[in-house]
């Protein structure tokens, strides 16, 4: 109801929290966002640069350590999912 009072501020504390991400991600807050979209913007902008700081890393492999990396992956996506439903039941 009163959301107008804090928005502006609400936007800038966000704005300032996604600019200091690393890896950076490029997003900018229109002044308009509404209240719940800060949130979750915020939160998406955390989740993008916790992705980002992976690719470093895989870009550093060889053609070899890539395909080791992928059936890796491979051996483990059956006991996460396995896991993730356990979780949810």
């Amino acid at each position: 109801m009163l959301d107008f009072l804090f928005q502006k501020g609400a936007i800038r504390r966000a704005q300032k929290f996604i600019d200091q991400l690393e890896p950076k991600v490029n997003m900018h807050l229109p002044e308009d966002l509404p209240m719940p979209s800060i949130k979750v913007l915020k939160k998406l902008c955390e989740q993008t640069s916790k992705i980002n700081g992976f690719e470093k890393p895989i870009e550093a492999l060889s053609d070899d350590q890539l395909k080791a990396k992928t059936d890796e992956f491979k051996a483990k996506y059956p006991e996460a999912v396995k896991k993730e439903k356990e979780e949810m039941e």
